[in-house]
């Protein structure tokens, strides 16, 4: 029930506003919360997790492929068809001739801890 009073609230609030010709206030959605941090933290290092990439010579002719890796494998995401591809595929990304050209790199950001040179998942 109040979540129903809260939306009739806000249409009443936007109807009055249109019929006002005044502009309407909206709230910032509220922001993500950032993992826990002590001092020992660092966010500077980041994973390669995900390509998609453009085989063609042209913009107007050619293909989209999306390179994945969950855990230590990844894997090429072709059409309707998925195979398991070796780390050293996805360091030949770069493009040439009619080869697979990155488009799109994602990232995921690694916590370090400082003082050791290993790294937190």
């Amino acid at each position: 029930a109040s979540g129903e009073a809260a939306a009739a609230a806000a249409t009443k609030e936007s109807e009055a506003a249109a019929n006002s010709g005044g502009s309407m206030e909206v709230e910032a959605p509220a922001q993500a919360e950032a993992p826990a941090m002590d001092d020992e933290t660092v966010w500077a290092s980041y994973e390669l997790t995900g390509v998609l990439t453009h085989q063609g010579r042209t913009a107007e002719g050619g293909h989209y492929v999306a390179w994945i890796k969950k855990g230590a494998q990844w894997y090429k995401f072709d059409d309707d068809k998925v195979y398991e591809v070796a780390e050293e595929e996805i360091k030949k990304l770069y493009g040439g001739g009619d080869w697979h050209m990155a488009y799109i790199c994602l990232y995921q950001r690694c916590p370090v801890v400082i003082g050791t040179d290993s790294t937190r998942y």
